[in-house]
């Protein structure tokens, strides 16, 4: 018995000294300085559309969750591979990537950024501090 009740002690102790597991994902910003719809394929998923998360044009910002990040990205928050694109269905029209970018959903951090076969579209990123990109078409001025 007292085996028992020290046991149970120490567990509830354990357990009390832990801190809770919870993370802070960092959320997707995307500011479409575009006429065009944009969703993305995160880590050759399904395309954004199908979860709901397209950005209208001249959307400044739209804000994707961290935690939908993380379920789009499969288990890989810390390299992320996402292809963009112009469209309202990712490739479902022809439509091709703008720009492929691999990113760390975890640390809010970019690891690279480049142009997908799309080039009349660019990404480009707003803040360095964390996941802040901005979609422009590349005639425009300032993009």
């Amino acid at each position: 018995m007292i085996v028992k009740k020290m046991l149970t002690t120490g567990l509830v102790a354990l357990a009390v000294s832990l801190p809770v597991y919870a993370f802070a994902l960092s959320d997707l910003v995307v500011h479409n300085k575009t006429d065009q719809y944009s969703t993305s394929k995160l880590n050759g998923g399904r395309c954004s559309s199908e979860t709901g998360e397209v950005t209208q044009p001249k959307e400044n910002p739209h804000t994707i969750s961290g935690y939908k990040i993380a379920a789009a990205c499969m288990g890989h928050t810390s390299d992320c591979v996402a292809e963009i694109y112009m469209t309202n269905n990712c490739d479902k029209s022809g439509g091709q990537s703008i720009a492929i970018a691999h990113f760390n959903a975890l640390k809010g951090t970019l690891i690279s950024n480049a142009p997908g076969p799309n080039t009349e579209y660019k990404l480009k990123v707003t803040s360095n501090n964390g996941l802040d990109f901005t979609l422009c078409k590349v005639s425009e001025p300032g993009c």
